[in-house]
């Protein structure tokens, strides 16, 4: 998220928000406003390091994180759920 992470407590009962989905017959990802956003309790999470070349000429290196829970599925690049 652009500025940092967003706590889900902190997101509860907002409109007006967006969140890239991926359509499988497609094969892209979407914007697409979201429906509601819900708290159901606190859970164990994990941390997931990734990292991407970009650039021009794909000569810089980006990471990122992601935190989920373990029995989160991800989306590999492809297209199959790991």
């Amino acid at each position: 998220m652009l500025g940092g992470p967003i706590p889900i407590k902190e997101l509860v009962g907002k409109s007006d928000l967006f969140a890239y989905c991926y359509d499988r017959k497609e094969k892209q990802f979407h914007l697409r406003p979201v429906v509601r956003v819900a708290q159901t309790g606190y859970r164990k999470t994990l941390k997931v390091h990734f990292w991407w070349w970009s650039g021009r000429q794909h000569k810089v290196k980006k990471t990122g994180s992601i935190t989920l829970t373990p029995e989160h599925k991800l989306l590999d690049i492809k297209g199959k759920y790991i």
